[in-house]
């Protein structure tokens, strides 16, 4: 039986409609260029783009643009592996800081069946972050 829940365990296998849309991670390498991690997806529901604007570390009168929008429809529908559920600290729009449920979960392949290598999502199951998803289907505990 498939259950709906706003706080998933260590070891559920989930699922939500939801998961199709996000951005993907994306960090300042050591030159002060954004690199995009195409592994790593903070996913949020929202169809909108998302694109990162940043200053040209060698050129300071340039913008660099880069897409960082990680739609990806099977998503949606695939099963992933909690791996980490825990109350993170978290800052608000507000300035407040808050402890909310944060999950990173890794994507089983199709078989059901993890590698180790499937893509990683993560998220707040709780709060106003933009990668929030209030309840996920639990396929199995």
């Amino acid at each position: 039986m498939v259950e709906l829940t706003s706080k998933v365990n260590l070891g559920d296998i989930i699922r939500s409609e939801m998961f199709a849309y996000g951005v993907f991670y994306y960090f300042r390498n050591g030159e002060g260029h954004y690199v995009i991690d195409p592994g790593r997806v903070a996913v949020d529901g929202i169809k909108q783009g998302y694109t990162v604007m940043y200053r040209d570390p060698a050129d300071p009168s340039k913008f660099i643009q880069i897409d960082a929008t990680a739609h990806d429809e099977s998503r949606g529908n695939a099963h992933f592996v909690v791996e980490k559920a825990e109350m993170r600290g978290q800052r608000q729009r507000d300035g407040r800081l808050t402890s909310e449920w944060y999950v990173e979960a890794r994507r089983l392949n199709a078989d059901g069946l993890g590698n180790g290598e499937g893509e990683i999502i993560y998220f707040y199951q709780g709060g106003r972050f933009r990668n929030h998803i209030p309840k996920v289907e639990v396929i199995k505990k």
